[in-house]
């Protein structure tokens, strides 16, 4: 072989070994990248985070895993909500954000952790993760006396796959996504735009082909600078939705997990009591 060939041709070979090598990483830790669960931080801490303004729930998803959930209850409640966090962190690190959302909406809320969340036992996947918000919907549904097509399911992130979800196989009041995606492909095609994502992920949550299967009340939220699912991931969603009654709420300059303004509460309970 030409001596001027030889080095391109290894290094050629040592890039695609590498290149190889890190496909084969990210798919090993797919799950981990996906579900990143925090510990229960214990009842000081818990309290401290608010928790104790809401009441412990323990709902049992299909598999008869157990789940840790908060519960906040509204003297009056126009709607009950089911709440679906995002892929880290757990509820109990949300205690005041529950509260301030049950009174911001008029509504008793019901938060609940996934699978290997905080105290819910089980480890987490697509449709563990999946099954579990449908359990969470039918206990708020039990605890309201309603039926569970009148919950009012609602998702930030990754929960707004399990609220699409949710509203696609048992109906919903309204629907009600944050900074959410049309698939979990998607993001990360955009994330690593060098890996072939799209055919090598098992986690898919894919809610462009499952909210077409819902065609209720729509609000959907999204900050316009999300550094982590871009806003036009979130458009795809909406534009795929088949509801009549629906409307996207653009955060100017926001960020994926900051918090929205309060024109924001107020604009989706005028929906909501309309819809």
């Amino acid at each position: 072989m030409n001596a001027k060939l030889r080095w391109p041709l290894r290094a050629g070979a040592v890039l695609l070994a590498v290149y190889a090598g890190v496909i084969v990483l990210m798919k090993a830790n797919e799950d981990r990248m996906v579900f990143v669960p925090s510990p229960y931080p214990g009842d000081e801490a818990a309290r401290a985070l608010g928790s104790d303004t809401c009441e412990a729930v323990k709902v049992t998803s299909r598999d008869g895993s157990s789940l840790d959930a908060l519960l906040a209850r509204h003297p009056a409640p126009e709607r009950h909500v089911a709440f679906f966090h995002g892929n880290g962190g757990n509820v109990h690190y949300m205690g005041r954000a529950i509260r301030s959302l049950s009174e911001s909406l008029s509504a008793t809320v019901l938060a609940v952790d996934y699978r290997g969340y905080g105290r819910s036992a089980g480890v987490p996947g697509e449709q563990g993760v999946l099954e579990d918000g449908e359990a969470a919907a039918a206990r708020l549904a039990d605890l309201a006396g309603v039926p569970r097509r009148e919950i009012v399911v609602m998702g930030h992130s990754l929960g707004g796959a399990v609220a699409v979800h949710v509203a696609a196989t048992g109906g919903a009041k309204a629907l009600v996504l944050e900074n959410t995606f049309v698939d979990l492909p998607d993001v990360a095609s955009r994330t690593y735009p060098w890996l072939p994502v799209r055919a090598l992920m098992k986690n898919r949550f894919d809610s462009g082909e499952k909210i077409l299967r819902y065609d209720g009340p729509l609000f959907q939220r999204h900050a316009t600078h999300d550094s982590l699912v871009p806003l036009a991931s979130g458009r795809a969603l909406f534009e795929r939705s088949p509801s009549k009654n629906k409307r996207f709420f653009e955060v100017d300059r926001g960020d994926h997990n900051d918090g929205a303004p309060d024109a924001y509460y107020v604009a989706l309970l005028a929906f909501l009591r309309g819809s």
